[in-house]
């Protein structure tokens, strides 16, 4: 996974290392230069659980990184991109066609574009679970997903593409001005003691500051205390 600040809708380098813009046209978008079920553009399942519960972090991430969910597949791997309203940052999970059972894209490429809440409804409740297909079909405009429990029975969910502009989003290490690695549970300690509307991040040589405001349309009602944490560095 990817998250990356300093995005626009030109293709200019952003902060960190990342930069957008407007690479592909329309979210139908469709190549068929290969076999398949007619009008579906890609169709990935799994039965396991593991890869289904990855998944469904997944989608619980990009849901409240932003509205739209882009899906963009190849024939090695298939990307899910969020972007927040504002523009300024980006989550992006990428997962390779070897962790499915079926992984059938149409084309050599293919990309759609979805509402992220919807689709993460899907994957709301996981009990009993057997396997778990999603469905691209592109003459519909719409994705399916199926959720086949061990009892038989099926949950079916359908969310209907969004129209407009696909935007597209990278991330390259190299370009990072600073480069801070933690463990997962320790920089998770630090967020919650945070208020989330925004996070002031401040970097030295044995230590990384983390600092949570309120903006000021905020500030003048409210009545708290800014933490400031710190992570010590080890080398």
């Amino acid at each position: 996974m990817h998250s990356q600040g300093g995005m626009s809708t030109q293709p200019t380098q952003g902060e960190g290392g990342g930069s957008a813009q407007q690479p592909h046209g329309s979210s139908q978008a469709y190549s068929t230069t290969q076999g398949g079920s007619p009008g579906v553009a890609l169709e990935i399942a799994t039965s396991d659980a593991g890869t289904i519960r990855t998944l469904a972090k997944a989608m619980v991430c990009l849901a409240r990184t932003g509205e739209e969910l882009m899906v963009e597949a190849t024939r090695d791997k298939v990307s899910f991109r969020a972007i927040n309203s504002a523009k300024t940052g980006f989550l992006m999970v990428d997962m390779a066609s070897t962790a499915f059972d079926i992984f059938a894209p149409a084309g050599e490429t293919y990309h759609c574009k979805v509402s992220g809440k919807s689709l993460q409804l899907a994957f709301k409740s996981l009990k009993n679970l057997q396997q778990m297909e999603m469905l691209f079909d592109h003459d519909a405009s719409m994705a399916r997903v199926t959720m086949t429990l061990r009892t038989g029975a099926q949950k079916c969910y359908s969310v209907s593409f969004i129209e407009g502009d696909i935007m597209s989003v990278g991330f390259s290490k190299d370009q990072c001005t600073h480069n801070v690695r933690s463990r997962p549970q320790g920089l998770s300690d630090v967020l919650q003691n945070m208020h989330k509307d925004e996070l002031k991040i401040q970097f030295a040589r044995d230590m990384v500051a983390v600092r949570g405001a309120l903006p000021p349309s905020r500030l003048v009602l409210s009545r708290f205390v800014a933490p400031r944490l710190g992570l010590a560095g080890t080398g």
